[in-house]
């Protein structure tokens, strides 16, 4: 009896520590868990102002190594009364400054607002523009050249229609590019008949020479266009030396304005 009264007695102590043990397990347990939570979002701040600092750093070098390849440009102009050899043909760019430019190639002027850089390229100098998104697009194809191209699509001559040149950027992110921008315009009897004149414009891609878009009026599918031969209106022969700068195959699209 006095043993069986010992281990009631045992048991009843037993109960009463228990449930305060398993108390202070389940708090201790919820403070790690809270201290955890803390600590992984304090570092997850610390990684995320890092990785901010490092995106930062990454742009400030490459704005200046921009700026750098930008003045680096402007000094060989300076030095060479605003001409530069690209890729044996020599090239002359006028107000490199924040403002417009032109880049002037065998008579033929290109407007244009990119900042431009010059860079060697399998041992010839090549000219680079400069992009929004901070990456350089190669020009290989120079103004003169572009619009022969253009004009031999559209079958125009700039002697005979009012053309302008400008090299811009087109598209966006990744898919951001330099093309030249050609318009033109050029005869066209309106319903065969009434002489009138049509407003066209081409986009040429400054790295391949490939026309990318030809854009005309929306009227121009019940117009008869002027055929013109280009030859000799920009004052290079259009087989010899377009042939030598682009090799790529020209595939055209044509769009309507509205």
């Amino acid at each position: 009896m006095q043993k069986s009264f010992g281990l009631f007695i045992i048991a009843s102590l037993l109960l009463s520590i228990l449930p305060a043990t398993f108390v202070f397990a389940e708090e201790n347990s919820a403070s790690l868990s809270v201290s955890a939570r803390v600590n992984s979002g304090d570092d997850t701040e610390a990684r995320a102002e890092a990785r901010g600092d490092v995106k930062t750093e990454i742009r400030r070098m490459i704005a200046a190594e921009i700026d750098s390849k930008i003045a680096e440009l402007r000094l060989r102009l300076m030095e060479n009364n605003g001409t530069i050899e690209i890729g044996h043909r020599m090239v002359r760019i006028r107000g490199l400054d924040d403002a417009d430019r032109e880049i002037i190639v065998n008579g033929t002027i290109a407007r244009t607002r990119l900042n431009l850089s010059a860079e060697k390229v399998d041992g010839e100098t090549r000219l680079r523009a400069v992009l929004s998104n901070g990456e350089f697009a190669m020009v290989r194809i120079m103004p003169d050249v572009a619009a022969t191209i253009a004009l031999e699509k559209i079958r125009a001559r700039c002697d005979m229609s009012n053309c302008s040149v400008e090299l811009k950027q087109k598209g966006e992110g990744d898919r951001t590019k330099a093309v030249y921008v050609i318009n033109a315009d050029k005869e066209a009897r309106f319903l065969f008949l009434f002489k009138t004149r049509m407003d066209v414009e081409s986009e040429v891609d400054a790295e391949t020479g490939e026309v990318i878009v030809i854009r005309k009026p929306w009227w121009s599918f019940l117009a008869a266009e002027s055929d013109t031969s280009v030859e000799s209106s920009i004052g290079i022969d259009s087989d010899s030396e377009i042939d030598a700068e682009v090799n790529s195959s020209v595939n055209v699209s044509v769009e309507a304005e509205n």
